[in-house]
């Protein structure tokens, strides 16, 4: 015997069928196939949770933020802060709110890009706040207002939604929860991961939402911050 294990990327239907629930219809044994959906009390637990670290960055990283807003405008013209549509929870969009990491007007001419490597618009100072994730800070504001949540799935612009369902229609699954500031995709992935395994990342966290699953996320996350390859884009 070669003791080979086998592995293969889950389907749509697998992943839904990871927490069935057993009943009976008469007398016969079924399962029922979970609808990727959080229930009252895991909401709740996660919307506690969220407010409780959010509040606390914002008090211990009010130093860094300051100096981040100090360094941006310093290092380029333009505002400190942009705001960008972005698709939320069941497909409403909102405004997610970052540190500005690229010259202003940088999709004027281009129209929506997603970034890559050696991207010429991100700034200088504004590689440093990707690669070290501050540009992400203002978030936590949009989590205080219960647009997003500190984990979960990375929101995204509706121009590349309609081409990720067109593509995928299971795509749509990851709106079932908030976004997230990070999320089981950005720890395990990669920047320049596909849409589709960020997906499938997306998806068994939802099967997997509690407290414990997002303290492990957010404790990760730090590890992930000091990777470099985490942080690059598409290529």
């Amino acid at each position: 015997s070669t003791k080979k294990q086998i592995f293969f990327v889950p389907t749509l239907y697998e992943l839904a069928c990871k927490n069935t629930g057993f009943l009976l219809v008469d007398d016969i044994p079924m399962q029922r196939v979970t609808r990727m959906l959080l229930t009252a009390e895991q909401r709740v637990l996660k919307r506690i949770l969220d407010i409780a670290v959010a509040v606390t960055a914002l008090i211990i990283l009010s130093p860094v933020i300051l100096i981040t807003a100090v360094m941006i405008k310093l290092d380029s013209k333009g505002p400190v802060l942009y705001s960008q549509e972005r698709v939320g929870l069941y497909g409403k969009t909102f405004f997610v709110h970052k540190f500005r990491s690229m010259k202003q007007d940088a999709e004027a001419k281009c129209g929506p890009v997603l970034a890559a490597e050696g991207d010429p618009r991100i700034t200088k100072f504004g590689r440093f706040m990707r690669a070290t994730r501050l540009d992400e800070l203002p978030q936590l504001f949009n989590v205080l207002k219960g647009e997003m949540s500190i984990v979960g799935p990375r929101p995204e612009r509706p121009f590349f939604v309609k081409q990720f369902i067109a593509q995928k229609p299971e795509y749509d699954y990851r709106h079932n929860v908030k976004p997230g500031i990070t999320g089981l995709a950005q720890i395990a992935g990669k920047y320049n991961t596909s849409a589709y395994d960020k997906m499938i990342y997306d998806l068994l966290y939802i099967q997997d939402v509690s407290v414990k699953t997002d303290l492990m996320i957010m404790l990760q996350t730090f590890k992930v911050l000091l990777t470099k390859s985490s942080t690059e884009g598409v290529k």
